[in-house]
């Protein structure tokens, strides 16, 4: 039996036949059928003829058939799931989100082959091909998030070697679900956001964001694989100069961030990260040379834009030179140059890296004591007292006293005691509780920087807290204009 689709119309065919060895000659059957009986019936048959589909927000599946179509020539082959003849052609038009999702069903066809190409129906650009990746058995589906919003896409569609050929369900959805694209999809709609004094991380969503236009007139970001969906914040930079960009995960594990100078429609980018964030894969950008007064925009994305959805952002004054509101002092580095704190104002200080506490001391709970600050204390107030500290990542603390003075605290730098309260969590925030302090006591308290980051580390009164600390040992006292740092 022979099946031959590529002849040519009109043409003579010879058949030759004969007896396999040619030693049992004589009768034999022979019949000569149109393989295609329905030749021409198929409307969707050639691509300027193609059957558009509504892209629904959902997969809505759709009957048809190649059936009677006969292969395209022309367009560029596609290169997979053993193309033969018979393909059929459909057209679909590109959301705002870039994403299209094409899929198909078993029909009397149970193996299929899927192309997508883009241009016009007289000139074709393969795009993709799929052979077997839907659900549906041994059926194709195509996934592309990186496709131009308005854009015609071209669907070629055929059965797996051309010898089956018959019904298939076919359907097209937006890769996003049709949610509702981002208000701050683009830089001139950008979502302003506030330095804060340490990061307070806001909820976002880069879920149905498209390419913004910045893409044709700015560069594309120099890292964390962009590819689309992107969305963007403003923050103004303070009298510091310093700013610090932290990301956290929700649905986006993966995450890439840039930030800008200049206006909406003309940025320069200044900086870009992917995975700094002690938060798993996610970005971090610490920036100190930022003019004061000035508007930095900053664009988020996933990295390989292949599962957008929740973040989490946070900007936060990186403290410096400068009269922010982080520009406290940091603490003694070892225990005999502790410098005076107190705790009735908030109070915020940059730590850094680099630096161990000493040996001697009993350290209590912490297991490391890594870039330590040291600081003392003295209450004015008796009662309980309760602060909490916090950071962007991983700090703990230890506090030992009473001391009558602090030359005795002193005295004791090198051999601490067990300390009153410690912990060496894994968490940027922790809480300091002393119950029943009286006047006039000296306490001492180390704050060790475990996630070895210049990061700023906050000190404020807590729910609770009862006594009061002596602001008057602390030189110089808190500005009027920024009261209480220093």
């Amino acid at each position: 039996m022979i099946d031959n689709a590529t002849l040519t119309p009109g043409a003579t065919i010879w058949v030759r036949v004969w007896e396999f060895g040619g030693n049992n000659n004589g009768t034999f059957d022979i019949c000569v059928v149109d393989g295609n009986p329905g030749l021409g019936t198929v409307v969707n048959d050639d691509p300027c003829g193609a059957t558009a589909l509504t892209v629904g927000a959902a997969c809505s599946f759709s009957t048809f058939t190649t059936a009677g179509a006969t292969a395209t020539v022309g367009p560029p082959a596609p290169g997979c799931a053993s193309f033969s003849d018979a393909d059929v052609w459909f057209t679909a038009t590109v959301p705002a989100s870039g994403h299209l999702i094409f899929d198909t069903n078993t029909g009397v066809i149970t193996d299929g082959g899927m192309a997508i190409y883009t241009g016009s129906c007289g000139s074709l650009t393969l795009v993709e091909c799929d052979d077997d990746d839907s659900a549906n058995g041994l059926m194709p589906m195509i996934d592309n998030a990186t496709l131009t919003p308005g854009a015609t896409i071209w669907v070629r569609v055929w059965e797996f070697g051309g010898n089956n050929n018959g019904t298939f369900d076919i359907c097209v959805h937006n890769g996003t679900g049709g949610a509702t694209t981002p208000t701050n999809d683009e830089p001139c709609t950008a979502t302003a956001l506030t330095a804060g004094l340490t990061c307070s991380f806001s909820t976002f969503t880069n879920a149905s964001a498209g390419n913004s236009s910045l893409t044709t007139t700015t560069a594309l970001p120099t890292c964390a694989n962009f590819v689309d969906a992107d969305v963007w914040f403003t923050v103004t930079v303070p009298a510091s100069g310093h700013l610090i960009f932290d990301t956290n995960t929700g649905v986006v594990t993966d995450g890439g961030m840039a930030i800008y100078r200049g206006t909406c429609g003309a940025l320069t980018e200044l900086d870009c990260n992917d995975d700094d964030s002690p938060n798993g894969a996610m970005p971090l950008i610490d920036q100190s040379t930022l003019v004061p007064g000035e508007t930095i925009f900053i664009r988020f994305w996933e990295y390989g834009g292949d599962n957008n959805g929740t973040f989490d952002i946070c900007v936060y004054d990186g403290g410096g030179a400068g009269a922010g509101p982080c520009a406290g002092g940091a603490g003694g580095s070892d225990c005999p140059q502790v410098q005076p704190i107190c705790t009735d104002n908030t109070y915020c200080y940059t730590a850094g890296i680099g630096s161990t506490a000493s040996a001697g001391n009993d350290y209590g709970c912490l297991g490391t004591q890594p870039n330590p600050s040291w600081y003392y204390f003295e209450i004015s107030t008796a009662g309980d007292l309760i602060f909490d500290l916090a950071a962007v990542s991983d700090i703990d603390f230890a506090i030992w006293g009473p001391y009558a003075n602090v030359a005795a605290a002193n005295a004791d730098c090198g051999s601490l005691p067990a300390p009153a309260d410690c912990s060496f969590s894994t968490s940027p925030t922790e809480q300091v509780n002393l119950t029943s302090v009286a006047v006039g006591e000296i306490y001492v308290l180390v704050v060790t920087n475990y996630a070895n980051i210049v990061q700023d580390i906050s000190l404020t009164v807590a729910g609770g807290n009862t006594a009061t600390t002596d602001c008057g040992i602390v030189n110089p006292t808190p500005c009027a204009a920024d009261a209480g740092n220093w």
